[in-house]
């Protein structure tokens, strides 16, 4: 409840302009993190996601991962797979809704290890148990369908769904993702 009434007054920030949308492509992006063995109990990752279209947040989800991830870089293959996931199937929607989407869709990632394996050959012998989720990502990069890119932690609007914050940041955080 203290929550609650301290944010009474917050607010989701929608701002496109409608002319440049008109027959014309629009950029889809996507910020994926992940809060490694976040639980303190059963020792689950936390995997958040933040989705934009043209610079607009649009979406964004928060969501206790499956399995227990072993290498920080397996749950951060488990976030990017989700954000992939609700990223090809926003520019689905906004195809069949006759919206023209530019390629490649944009996904960040704020670690540097899981976007070389992606961008890669042959997965690694650590990283073979999640294999089909790397590789679900992989395909569409090697496509040319999703361009990874590198995002430093400060600017990582997915920050927000996996960790908790002190006020400065939390504030900081809130901005990036238009909630003002």
């Amino acid at each position: 409840m203290r929550y609650l009434k301290g944010t009474i007054d917050v607010k989701l920030r929608l701002e496109i302009d409608a002319s440049s949308v008109r027959g014309a492509e629009v950029r889809l992006e996507g910020y994926s993190d992940a809060d490694y063995a976040a639980d303190r109990v059963d020792r689950k990752s936390v995997s958040g996601g933040v989705l934009c279209i043209d610079g607009m947040v649009v979406g964004w989800f928060c969501k206790k991962q499956n399995s227990v991830a072993l290498p920080t870089m397996e749950a951060e293959f488990v976030a990017a797979s989700q954000v992939a996931s609700e990223l090809l199937g926003l520019s689905e929607l906004l195809g069949e809704l006759g919206v023209v989407v530019h390629e490649p869709i944009l996904m960040h990632v704020d670690n540097q290890a899981a976007i070389k394996q992606l961008e890669g050959g042959d997965s690694s012998g650590k990283a073979k148990h999640i294999d089909v989720r790397v590789k679900f990502v992989k395909g569409f990069v090697q496509k040319g369908v999703i361009v990874v890119e590198y995002c430093e932690s400060r600017k990582m609007r997915a920050d927000l769904m996996t960790k908790s914050f002190p006020a400065p940041r939390l504030g900081e955080l809130r901005e990036l993702v238009s909630l003002e």
